[in-house]
This record gives structure tokens, C-alpha cells and sequence, in this order.
């Protein structure tokens, strides 16, 4: 059975109980057991109340001869634990700021003071304990409820302004990413990490969130416009075809990669800049006009092998 004695002075209470339990024949072991805080078999009474006398004179009529007895007393430590586990890196509002004042100078204020008396005794298999607090105990914990509250509600604001810096962020990089011809002209993850560290060189971290989002979503941006571009200039491959073949020069070329090449960086530069699909590639180069103009390498002259005799 566990009870809590009302707005009772612990302090008090433990000079006293020497004498107290001793007047009933008992005596007083200054030390909780272990195998006592481990007990299985404990009835729980909640909100009863019990005074110390009362709890002594049940222990007798129990026919136990033993009182056990726990102080646990208040730490310095508590303020910043909570301070460390609530606030974390997060900076506090003032209205936090100044509930943690008050909760660290109230638990400052009550360090070494006895916070808890704890009087167990054991009748038969069920543990029957008493537990002491003074009053200020739970103002204690009525002022770190509220701090927790203020805390948690400060968090959350802290995290959604971040969460809107990062989107800010994000966006800024990605908007500034899609207007610069060297992105857009990058082919590979490695090409445009290198445009985004040239043009972004105030930014150190490149792992952070807003930072490879709003690189891959430039490119991605990149990727629909480049789409629809090339869509449109599937239709019109014929007149690509004569533009292409009409440049000087053009006859000249010998080798199919050379002109793929050159067809390239003609759809590039007529695109805006966007470089051109493989597909786009094949088609164009299937264009009869590009295909009439290609010429071929001469064969090599092979030796004549004499017959034999």
C-alpha cells in the first residue's frame, strides 16, 4: 500500500522519527533495500492520506518490527537537465527564458533539501510504504510543467521558421540555377555540382537538404523545358535538316561521329542552349538531306599478293 502524506515537512518529520518509532517498539533501518523496490506483490492505495502516526501504529497492528526508511533530496542538477533536454540548441523565447530563470533559481534555492521521505515496511509478501513531500515539490513541478509547454510550443515555432528558411533557400538556388547557361548546358550530376560551387561560393555545406533540392530541382526544371523544346523541333526536322547542311563547311565533313557531333551543337545552340536528346540525334541524322551530303572515306589500297608459281 503506498500513500502520500499531505503538506507534511519531511525535514521535520526525519528528526523526529527516530524517537517516534522507537516509542512503538520498532526499529528504524535508515536505508531502502533493494529487494523491497523490487517487490512484485505491493497493493497500491492512490490518493489516500495517512499521517506518519497513523502509518506506525498500522506497522504494529501488521506485527512487522522493522521501518525502513529513504530521503532522497534535491539536486542542482535538475534546472539544467531540463534546461539541456527541452531546449536542446534551440534558442529560448523570452517567456521561456524567463520561466527557466525561475524554475533554476526555485530548484538552486531548495538544493539539499530533503524532497521526498520515503517509510516502507513489509507484512507478510505486501510492501506498505509512505511517501513525505513538502509543498514545494509540486509547485516545482507545476512551474516545469509550464516550462515544458512554453518550451515545446517555442520548438515548434523554431522548427517551422527553419523549415521556411530552407524553402527560401531552396527556391533562391533553384531560380537563380535555371537561368545560368552553364547549368543548363551541364550533362552530368558532377558538371552541375561544379556550375552550383562557382556561382554559389558562400555556401560551404553542400550535403544540407535545401541545397541538393534545389540543385536537382533546377535540373529537373531543366530537363521539362529541354522536353517540350525538343518536341517541337521533332516536327521540324526537315528544315533542321537544311539549316544544318547549309553551314560551311558541313560538306567537308567525312565521318559520321564528326557531323553527330556538329548536328549537336547546332540543336544545342538553336535550343537555347539545352543539349539535345540522343533521340533527336538519330532522328535528325536519318534525315534524307543529312544523309545525302555524308561522304565516305576512300578505301584503303590493299596490296597485291603474287600468285603463286
Amino acid at each position: 500500500m503506498s500513500t502520500v502524506a499531505p503538506q507534511a515537512d519531511p525535514a521535520d518529520i526525519a528528526r523526529s522519527l527516530p524517537q517516534t518509532v522507537a516509542g512503538r517498539g520498532l526499529s528504524l533501518v535508515p536505508t531502502l533495500p533493494s529487494s523491497l523496490e523490487d517487490q512484485p506483490t505491493a497493493a497500491l492505495c492512490e490518493e489516500a492520506e495517512m499521517s506518519v502516526d497513523d502509518f506506525l501504529d498500522l506497522a504494529v497492528a501488521s506485527g512487522t518490527r522493522i521501518i525502513y526508511r529513504e530521503i532522497l533530496r534535491a539536486e542542482a542538477a535538475e534546472g539544467e537537465e531540463l534546461k539541456e533536454e527541452e531546449a536542446g540548441e534551440v534558442p529560448m523565447a523570452p517567456a521561456a527564458q524567463e520561466l527557466m530563470t525561475r524554475f533554476q533559481k526555485a530548484t538552486a534555492e531548495r538544493v539539499g533539501q530533503i524532497r521526498s521521505l520515503n517509510l516502507v515496511f513489509l507484512a507478510g509478501i505486501v510492501v506498505h510504504s509512505l511517501e513525505i513531500e513538502p509543498a514545494w515539490v509540486a509547485e516545482t513541478r507545476t512551474l516545469a510543467a509550464e516550462l515544458e509547454d512554453v518550451l515545446a510550443e517555442h520548438e515548434e515555432a523554431q522548427e517551422t521558421a527553419a523549415h521556411e528558411a530552407a524553402q527560401t533557400e531552396q527556391q533562391r538556388i533553384h531560380d537563380h540555377l535555371v537561368e545560368v547557361p552553364a547549368f543548363r548546358a551541364a550533362r552530368t550530376q558532377g558538371e552541375q555540382q561544379a556550375v552550383f560551387r562557382q556561382e554559389f561560393p558562400d555556401i560551404d555545406d553542400h550535403d544540407r537538404p535545401a541545397v541538393w533540392r534545389g540543385i536537382s530541382e533546377a535540373a529537373a526544371t531543366l530537363q521539362d523545358r529541354a522536353r517540350l523544346i525538343y518536341t517541337e523541333l521533332e516536327e521540324q526536322l526537315p528544315q533542321l535538316a537544311e539549316e544544318i547542311t547549309a553551314q560551311p563547311g558541313w560538306s567537308e565533313v567525312r565521318t559520321v561521329e564528326v557531323r553527330k557531333i556538329r548536328a549537336g551543337d547546332y540543336l544545342q545552340q538553336r535550343s537555347g542552349g539545352y543539349p539535345p536528346s540522343p533521340r533527336i540525334l538519330h532522328l535528325l541524322l536519318a534525315e534524307p538531306l543529312m544523309r545525302s551530303k555524308q561522304r565516305r572515306p576512300a578505301p584503303s589500297p590493299q596490296a597485291t599478293l603474287p600468285l603463286p608459281a
